[in-house]
């Protein structure tokens, strides 16, 4: 047995990348006792647990919420086909389908609170809504075309109308109402 070694053991060193050699990780991860092993597995669970909660966390300011409604003109109101109430921040699409063929419009208001669908039908949408500068949020009125999108965001809340309408003779007003929380 002269002239022959023993085999030597490879050491395997564990730590973190050199850009990291904080004393904390220098405890934790090069002395290998049984309290800081437990403290390694604590750490690691902590540290996930705050990966986790930091990639999905998520506040209501900022998030859009998209949703298609539908209405449809069939010469003598329009009928509208979705929710009564909407999450402020929601980005609308409103699908028109013109049954009619003849001249309609489509405007979306922010009307004071507590206005109904009879306050609108009564005293036109002008007069309820108030500026159309300040008020009316999207318009589009492509004459008698049969099909036709508008987009909105409903960036503020309490109550708004879909309003159909026609500035022709006869104008009409039908509108549908619908809250933004």
């Amino acid at each position: 047995m002269h002239g022959t070694q023993a085999p030597q053991r490879a050491v395997k060193k564990i730590g973190c990348p050199s850009s990291v050699p904080t004393e904390l990780n220098r405890q934790l991860l090069l002395k290998p006792t049984s309290g800081n092993t437990l403290n390694r597995y604590w750490l690691t669970a902590i540290t996930i647990a705050l990966l986790v909660a930091a990639c999905s966390f998520t506040t209501t300011e900022g998030v859009r919420h998209g949703r298609t409604v539908t209405i449809t003109f069939d010469g003598d109101s329009c009928s509208y086909n979705g929710p009564d109430e909407f999450d402020l921040g929601t980005e609308l699409t409103i699908n028109l389908t013109n049954e009619a063929g003849t001249s309609v419009g489509l405007g979306v208001w922010k009307v004071p609170d507590g206005t109904t669908a009879e306050d609108i039908e009564t005293q036109g949408m002008l007069k309820v809504g108030g500026s159309v500068s300040q008020n009316e949020r999207a318009i589009r009125s492509p004459g008698s075309a049969s099909e036709w999108t508008l987009m909105v965001e409903l960036n503020e809340a309490g109550t708004w109308a879909f309003n159909c309408f026609n500035f022709g003779s006869p104008g009409f007003d039908y509108p549908t109402i619908v809250e933004v929380r």
